[in-house]
């Protein structure tokens, strides 16, 4: 060395990084010894450390897509150019994925730096120690690999025995410790289940009184946060609800049957929504041929009509669409619009689920005939229980239903879109005829001949009671 030359001081940043952070007194690797270990290396060597990188506690060193996204790894990228040695204290605490280590090893050697191990007494600056590194990745990622097929295996063991493996408990139930030995169970919780029990008799009535579009829109009301058909259709009919797993169904299997009869599992027969692209669209018929006027003019809005198309009709009725929809809206709010839509639900108790206690004891059976004990006898019991659960199913509870009543009329026609306008004129009116006054494609209500629904005594009882 030259006399009078100062060797430049070394710069060194500490990076530290746990999983998961059970606080400082933690015995295996928690962040206080890290950061120890590695200040007494770079202190050893001469280095001046001049920042301490411990922002990704609680943070996986494997979560696909945010290996390099975490926020220590952020800052120890945007000081490579100021450090020459960034120090962790083993490979697997900088990363997990071998890949991942000897990018952020090429990183840093573009900017002149070099990754150092404290426990593994590697330094990336040099050839064998860049060597020794990859090996040691490569076992790192093994590792992490290893530990992610043992969760794995558990989570699937749990389910088998009937036992809840921990994340996200599926809407419908709650998490309660195992009343029949250790861990956690799931078991229906009592309104969130009968709200699904209504939801899926309401799907499948007939004729059908409800979409799955329509159901989420509601749902969307009463729970004050958007739901889609697809979230709605994800809760109605996931492995939990339908019985596809060890822990208790919420629905019974005839209404699973009939609910993907409506909606298959693979998405090939979803319900559409037979509405038109106007307001009046299937509503319309024509006096000479009782046929459905159809909608045509192209797409320009100003020069649609509704017209009869059949070559065999006498009178070819016609009328501007939107002049027609402007009076059936008018005469329609004018009656309806001061009154409140009812939808009719079912109200049966279904608290005592002795189709739910059978199944279960179906389940009980065929776990202890897989464990091999009494054959003979399992079976006969086996045979009794499943003739106990066709009489159950074939008598089922005598249902009873009641009306929910929604907002004015006028105050939903207000709010609704297109659809919703659609359903909302529908509930009240099935036909309208449209007769010839000699007026040709102008409309006035006396060409209408309104058609309306049937009267409900039930229902207008419930109306005038609220």
């Amino acid at each position: 060395m030259t006399p009078g030359v100062t060797k430049p001081q070394v710069r060194a940043v500490v990076y530290v990084r746990l999983s998961e952070h059970k606080g400082e007194d933690d015995p295996s690797t928690s962040p206080e010894r890290q950061r120890e270990a590695c200040m007494a290396y770079a202190k050893g060597q001469g280095w001046d450390v001049v920042e301490v990188v411990d922002s990704d506690l609680d943070v996986s060193g494997y979560i696909k897509g945010k290996r390099l996204a975490r926020p220590g790894i952020r800052r120890i990228i945007e000081l490579l150019p100021e450090v020459d040695k960034v120090v962790f204290l083993k490979v697997d605490r900088l990363a997990r994925s071998i890949a991942d280590f000897m990018y952020l090893a090429d990183l840093a050697e573009s900017h002149g730096a070099a990754l150092v191990s404290a426990k593994e007494g590697f330094d990336l600056g040099t050839p064998f120690g860049r060597a020794l590194a990859g090996v040691l990745a490569i076992f790192a990622e093994l590792e992490s690999a290893t530990i992610s097929d043992r969760v794995r295996d558990a989570k699937h063991y749990l389910a088998k025995i009937g036992r809840w493996a921990g994340g996200t408990v599926p809407y419908g139930y709650v998490c309660i410790e195992n009343p029949e030995g250790k861990g956690f169970i799931i078991t229906p919780e009592p309104v969130a289940a009968r709200r699904i029990k209504i939801a899926a008799a309401r799907l499948i009535a007939k004729p059908q009184r409800i979409s799955m579009y329509g159901l989420a829109k509601e749902w969307s009301i009463e729970e004050g946060r958007p739901r889609s058909a697809t979230s709605m259709r994800n809760i109605l009919l996931n492995d939990y609800v339908t019985g596809r797993t060890p822990f208790e169904a919420i629905l019974d299997p005839i209404t699973v049957r009939e609910l993907r009869k409506l909606y298959p599992a693979d998405g090939s027969a979803k319900p559409r929504r037979k509405t038109g692209g106007r307001l009046l669209s299937g509503l319309l018929f024509c006096s000479g041929c009782e046929g459905r006027l159809v909608l045509s003019g192209g797409r320009a809005a100003q020069k649609q009509s509704y017209q009869c198309t059949k070559p065999s009709c006498p009178r070819k009725i016609g009328i501007r669409a939107g002049a027609a929809e402007q009076l059936i809206m008018a005469w329609f709010l004018a009656k309806y619009g001061d009154s409140r839509r009812g939808v009719e639900i079912d109200d049966t108790d279904t608290s005592a689920d002795e189709a739910g206690t059978v199944r279960a004891s179906i389940l009980e059976v065929t776990d202890q005939m897989a464990i091999g004990g009494d054959l003979e006898t399992l079976f006969e019991k086996l045979k009794q229980l499943r003739a106990d659960l066709a009489v159950i199913e074939a008598t089922p509870p005598p249902r009873r239903r009641r009306w929910v009543w929604r907002d004015l009329i006028r105050d939903e026609w207000e709010r609704a879109d297109l659809r919703d306008r659609q359903a909302l004129l529908q509930t009240e009116v099935r036909r309208i005829t449209v007769r010839p006054t000699g007026r040709g494609m102008t409309p006035t209500m006396a060409r209408f001949v309104i058609v309306e629904a049937d009267y409900d005594a039930e229902r207008e009882l419930a109306r005038q009671q609220n």
